[in-house]
């Protein structure tokens, strides 16, 4: 096990450090910032015998997994994909010792030109993954933003994009300085007339987060092609929840789904995470046939959880 170091509130790695204790992992800490000087792990997920794992935006604990909206991926059977994976891991384990630099020159098996072909209930899609941040990916690991700009510009019908926090900026810097990429490649996407649709939290710096959004939203009906929506998803509270549950009652999703795309990560959308030193992991999955199963699943969950 590998876990963020120093832990971002008292007892995060309490329960690592008494399973530790008593013999039943060998664990490790990772403190980005101490070496590059900025970051922190934010990668979430857990490999079973190199072929089956789990990657998404929980957290391994009681937080993520009984009071926030969680989205995650399984994937069982695929030693390809298990060992890809594996590698990623093997950077984080060995941060930040001599042995990295043998790690980080291994070959990502699969990328964004260079995907694996796998079948999804009988029909051919694309597979891989990709990581944040640069520093700390294998030779050829394709870009997490870069996976997610390239969707957006690809799509022609639609994106629907559910995410806890959507910032144009380095939020967390100080100063805090400009972040366009991803919002630039939406304004292309809804000026080209795509339908866009966005749902996020608005959770941490509330004012400015909406303030973006609403900058967004103003495309709308630009011309008779653009359509672009922005939803802001809150899950109430009452006077009785505990402060800490009332903090955590929230959507903790980052995916996107476009008419051909299916992206499942652990990044909010701000440059912090993107190019700031933090890590993340994603899972991008392509399907251009007709039945396009995972996409119109997807597209479906996208709408279920989407406030009228």
């Amino acid at each position: 096990m590998v876990e963020n170091f120093p832990p971002k509130d008292k007892g995060d790695n309490d329960d690592g450090i008494i399973l530790q204790n008593f013999g039943a992992i060998n664990r490790r800490t990772l403190d980005i910032e101490k070496v590059l000087g900025r970051g922190r792990m934010h990668s979430k997920f857990i490999i079973s015998d190199n072929k089956h794992f789990y990657l998404g935006s929980a957290n391994l604990d009681w937080r993520s997994l009984n009071q926030k909206m969680e989205l995650g991926v399984l994937v069982e059977n695929c030693e390809c994909l298990g060992e890809d994976l594996k590698n990623i891991f093997g950077l984080y384990w060995q941060f930040p010792s001599e042995s990295m630099q043998k790690a980080l020159e291994k070959e990502a098996f699969y990328n964004m030109k260079k995907p694996l072909a796998i079948e999804i209930e009988g029909e051919r899609s694309a597979i891989y993954l990709a990581t944040s941040p640069k520093e700390l990916s294998n030779r050829d690991r394709t870009w997490d933003l870069d996976a997610i700009v390239t969707e957006i510009d690809n799509a022609n019908e639609s994106l629907n994009i559910h995410v806890m926090d959507y910032f144009p900026l380095f939020i967390y810097s100080s100063p805090k300085m400009h972040f366009p990429t991803i919002d630039d490649a939406l304004r292309r996407a809804v000026i080209r007339g795509v339908h866009v649709r966005i749902l996020a939290s608005a959770l941490h710096y509330p004012e400015i987060g909406i303030r973006f959004l609403r900058s967004l939203e103003s495309l709308n009906n630009l011309n008779e092609n653009t359509k672009i929506e922005v939803r802001i998803f809150k899950v109430p509270s009452s006077i009785s929840d505990n402060i800490v549950v009332s903090r955590e009652r929230r959507t903790h999703n980052k995916f996107m789904v476009s008419e051909t795309a299916v992206i499942i990560g652990t990044s909010n959308w701000s440059g912090d995470y993107f190019m700031g030193g933090t890590t993340g992991a994603a899972v991008i999955v392509k399907q251009l046939g007709v039945k396009r199963a995972l996409v119109r699943q997807m597209q479906v969950w996208f709408g279920s959880t989407s406030p009228s």
